[in-house]
């Protein structure tokens, strides 16, 4: 794989590309604020978590909205290489594997030499994640019993002890079975949809503070951190680019 290059704009704002057909790929996260992309007059609004792959023929133009976060790709794959086959809109495709793996491309470029090489190695490995995400997963009957425990009291406090009673499981085992299937704890998966739901609620225009309470926060500069470790992004700022 080739890589041409790489940026993370860290809320610097950007000029806007005017419509082009690439010659290469792009590789879009976006970490926090609003992009919106045209691809072949498509138009794509890409929100905190979303990402896009565009392939080389298809015409793109790009505007940053402002106080946009975001990192882009372009490459080339070799001739020889098969990479995954994926949508050109990827909404919620920054998953935390995914972010661990963006670090890793920021800690080359900001503490050693630029090395397209190393870049390039995790690119495909984000690349194969983002493929693997994708991937319709068969969970075991207590691990669907959990989300769907979860999915139903997103706007109570949940805790293991009620999540092991609704599983008929102790606490303890139905972390450990949970976090074997899915790679997260059962905490931090309740937690990052509890922060879906909140962008949810912010896009219908809900006050933040009745945001947080309808997602069982007492105290809302705790769901206000909670939001930004999820997003890069603060809810006030989140509701402020929306508008």
């Amino acid at each position: 794989m080739e890589l041409i290059y790489y940026m993370h704009n860290r809320g610097v704002p950007r000029d806007a590309l005017s419509p082009e057909r690439l010659q290469f790929r792009d590789l879009t996260l976006v970490f926090g604020g609003e992009l919106r992309y045209l691809i072949d007059n498509r138009e794509i609004l890409l929100r905190p978590g979303d990402a896009v792959y565009i392939r080389e023929g298809e015409e793109r133009a790009r505007k940053a909205l402002e106080n946009c976060d975001y990192i882009s790709f372009n490459f080339r794959p070799d001739e020889r290489e098969t990479l995954p086959e994926l949508p050109v809109y990827i909404p919620d495709g920054m998953t935390n594997e995914i972010r661990l793996l963006l670090s890793a491309c920021d800690e080359i470029r900001d503490r050693m030499t630029e090395d397209a090489d190393r870049l390039a190695l995790i690119l495909e490995c984000i690349l194969r994640q983002i493929a693997v995400n994708l991937l319709p997963r068969q969970f075991s009957p207590l691990t669907l019993r959990i989300r769907n425990y979860i999915a139903e009291h997103l706007h109570e406090t949940i805790t293991l002890r009620d999540v092991g009673k609704a599983a008929f499981f102790s606490p303890a085992y139905c972390s450990s079975v949970f976090r074997r299937e899915t790679g997260m704890s059962i905490v931090d998966y309740a937690i990052d949809e509890k922060m879906k739901e909140a962008k949810k609620l912010i896009i219908e225009g809900l006050p933040l503070k009745r945001v947080a309470e309808m997602l069982g926060f007492s105290d809302y500069n705790y769901f206000s951190r909670t939001f930004k470790k999820r997003f890069s992004y603060s809810p006030l700022q989140y509701r402020n680019s929306l508008l």
